[in-house]
């Protein structure tokens, strides 16, 4: 391979590897049955998703991972509460933006209210 080529190939793999990086996938990733995986991973005062738009209709399977303090989650509008180590199936069978919080007081109260994310049902 000369070498004009092999710098073209490690700046593709470089910019795949940073891409890959920053932040959760926009659109809804699926298991082999067809349900939207949605994982929450929750640390102190901040929650995040590798989903953050999910197709109306879906079958969803949410597992909630607490890595630092002790969290669970509400997924506001459909009134699903979720403990770390848990996997619960729903259907998104209400479209609109849903807010996702954590459930359980971990701090001060001004630093949890802003532990949430959202997600779009469309």
């Amino acid at each position: 391979m000369n070498k004009k080529k092999l710098v073209v190939l490690v700046l593709v793999l470089s910019l795949s590897l940073l891409l890959t990086a920053c932040g959760g996938n926009e659109k809804a990733s699926v298991d082999a049955e067809g349900a939207v995986k949605l994982h929450i991973i929750a640390t102190n005062w901040q929650l995040e998703s590798n989903v953050k738009e999910i197709p109306l209709g879906s079958t969803v399977n949410v597992t909630m991972e607490s890595k630092l303090g002790r969290h669970n989650i509400l997924i506001e509008g459909y009134d699903i509460e979720v403990n770390p180590g848990e996997t619960i199936t729903f259907t998104a069978d209400k479209p609109g933006e849903f807010i996702i919080r954590c459930n359980l007081l971990c701090g001060p109260v001004e630093s949890h209210e802003n532990q949430t994310i959202k997600i779009v049902v469309k």
